[in-house]
């Protein structure tokens, strides 16, 4: 089978990679065969990462310690990879405030603004680019089931994630035949590890984060979203 080197690029871009989804992902690229760029606000906890993806799969990885909530974090961040060959990036990084929406801060909604509406509109607009102008690469947004319908208590977070959605779904078509794979991947609940007995509902639909970004990347090519 092509590794997604081969049939994208050398490098794979995560965004948000300390944790979760976000270092599940990278180490299913890693085992995908891509060297690994490990984006995130937690320096330590990137570099053990990165020498975890070296040792178990033998593939690069390198740390960019970036705050996606500064409004020059996503140039910058374009300036210092510009001589690399990145393939595909995963944007896993969000940020959610929870709670009543006019008791919250708005400092805090300007956060959110950031991380999830402008920096990533910034880069999927500069790699959509680049990748249909190469013919290939693949760029793969983390949305939430959140982003279906309004949130009480969340409402900002879900208006983000159904920008996000809205936007990966429309810019997917849009390039569909320029050899450029753009996927938007809904999480549902996601859980350290399944339960053996679902009790209700919520457990027999949780996947790991494993799971999720295994059968997710599954569908790079093959759908819009997933």
């Amino acid at each position: 089978m092509q590794s997604y080197k081969e049939k994208y690029g050398q490098w794979a871009l995560v965004l948000g990679a300390t944790e979760g989804i976000g270092r599940a992902g990278a180490i299913e690229l890693a085992h995908r065969g891509m060297d690994i760029i490990l984006v995130g606000r937690r320096e330590d906890k990137l570099h053990e990462l990165a020498e975890f993806i070296k040792s178990d799969s033998g593939h690069g990885a390198m740390v960019m310690e970036y705050d996606l909530a500064l409004p020059d974090t996503a140039g910058r961040l374009l300036l210092d990879t510009a001589d690399l060959e990145i393939g595909l990036v995963c944007y896993v990084a969000s940020e959610c405030c929870e709670g009543p929406f006019v008791q919250t801060p708005y400092a805090d909604f300007e956060d959110m603004l950031q991380v999830n509406v402008r920096s990533f509109t910034r880069l999927l607009h500069h790699f959509a680019g680049l990748f249909c102008q190469r013919g290939r690469g693949a760029f793969v947004t983390i949305g939430a089931l959140a982003g279906w319908t309004g949130q009480p208590n969340c409402s900002v977070y879900a208006a983000h994630k159904a920008y996000m959605m809205s936007l990966t779904e429309g810019v997917a078509y849009e390039l569909r035949d320029c050899g450029a794979h753009i996927l938007m991947l809904a999480a549902g609940p996601i859980v350290e590890r399944k339960p053996t007995r679902p009790v209700n509902a919520h457990d027999a639909c949780a996947l790991t984060a494993e799971e999720f970004v295994s059968e997710g990347f599954n569908q790079l090519g093959l759908k819009r979203s997933y």
